[in-house]
Formats: structure tokens, sequence, C-alpha cells
């Protein structure tokens, strides 16, 4: 017999032997697929921040409740997930909120398997249009949140008005209302223009995301996850 058709007989003789193993763990291997557009809620285990992080920064976070399909426990509560930290834009004047933008890049299996996954932020505090974390405010609501205050402030002088004015049956509110609604105009526009001036140099808000917080993600694609 040549050397060649030895080599063949050996082979052959692998694939025979082997073929009934590889069927049978295909046969034995399972696999329990989590839809698309399952939410899932995660706690944070790092801190992300605006003020330390930056771009390429890795964090972890954990399931806080199982994920269920079918009546069957496919992620367990614990079950990590690995992150990346994609983009950190930090505070500016006029009140500029900082902003950073979370990606999860695989699931750890309970059997230690790491599996890509695809989802985006839902149900969190200042979440952008383009799935960025927000600190929230800009200079625009500051200056409506001023001039909230400074409408305040008038209606308070002029309740102040009707109240100096109760003695006397009440006939002085005539002149202490006027007057007090004046004085509380001219201070409330004070008010207003100086508050708005200085928070166009103040900083806006930054983003902390604290270990421990609790926040929820959607699965963008499905996710098929072994079972043994």
């Amino acid at each position: 017999m040549g050397f060649k058709k030895i080599i063949l007989t050996i082979l052959l003789l692998i694939s025979f032997c082997t073929t009934p193993v590889l069927a049978a763990y295909q046969v034995d291997a399972r696999t329990e697929r989590i839809p698309a557009g399952t939410v899932m809620k995660l706690k944070f285990q790092d801190m992300v921040s605006t003020i330390s992080s930056v771009s390429g920064d890795q964090f972890n976070a954990t399931l806080a409740e199982d994920v269920i399909v079918k009546n069957n426990v496919v992620l367990p509560a614990g079950t990590i997930l690995r992150g990346t930290v994609k983009k950190v834009k930090h505070t500016g004047i006029a009140k500029r909120p900082g902003m950073v933008v979370l990606s999860f890049d695989h699931v750890v299996t309970p059997m230690g398997r790491q599996i890509p996954i695809v989802v985006r932020l839902v149900n969190f505090n200042n979440l952008t249009k383009d799935g960025a974390v927000s600190g929230g405010g800009n200079y625009y609501t500051k200056v409506k949140d001023n001039f909230d205050d400074s409408v305040d402030l008038v209606k308070s002088s002029v309740d102040l008005g009707f109240d100096i004015g109760e003695f006397w049956n009440g006939y002085p509110r005539i002149a202490t209302v006027p007057i007090t609604a004046v004085g509380g105009t001219c201070a409330s526009v004070l008010m207003f223009v100086g508050k708005s001036a200085v928070d166009v140099f103040m900083k806006g808000n930054e983003v902390t995301l604290k270990k421990g917080d609790v926040f929820s993600v959607m699965l963008i694609d499905s996710l098929d996850v072994p079972l043994n």
C-alpha cells in the first residue's frame, strides 16, 4: 500500500470515529433566543463621569433582574455586560452641559462565553435623541428659570401690598399694592438681567453615573444564548 493510500485511510478512520461525537454535540447543544426589543434592567458596577472618564474607558454593568424567555431564565441577575465610553463631551460656558456616549460590547454568559450584544439606552434621565447621556439643562432653560423666578417675585410683591393694606378695612391697598408691585417689578428685572448675565460665564451640569445606579437598555438585535 502506497504512502498516500495509508494517509487517506487514516483520515477516513478519523472522520468516521469523530462524526458520531460531533453529531451528539450538535444534538445536545441548546440555545435560547432573546428577541430584539427586550428591555433589560442593568446596574452600573463602575463610575462613568464627564469629569474623570475619557473616550475608550471600559466599564461593567450587571443585570439587576433575570431575563426570562418562555419561562426559562436565560440570563440570571448578576450577569455581566461589558461596555466602553465612546465619547465624552465636557461642560462649557453658557451652561453647556456635559455628555457621554456609552456602547455595550458583549455579555458574559453564566457558562463564561462572551457574546456580542447590540443595545441602546432607554428610560434614562436626560437622554438625547442620538443616545447620549446629558447633564441636562442649557442656557435657554436657565434663562427660562430666571424669568419664572422674576415672575414669582412680582407676584410675591403684589401679595405683600395686599397684606400691608389690610388694616383700615383694606382701603390702603389702593396705594400699597401699586407701590410694592412697582418695587417688585424693578427688583425682578434687575434679578433677571443679573442672573442671566452671570449664567453666560457659568459651566453646565456634569454627567455622573455612579456605581449602583440602575438604568435600562433595549436589545436592537436578537441574542442567541447557549444554555449548555
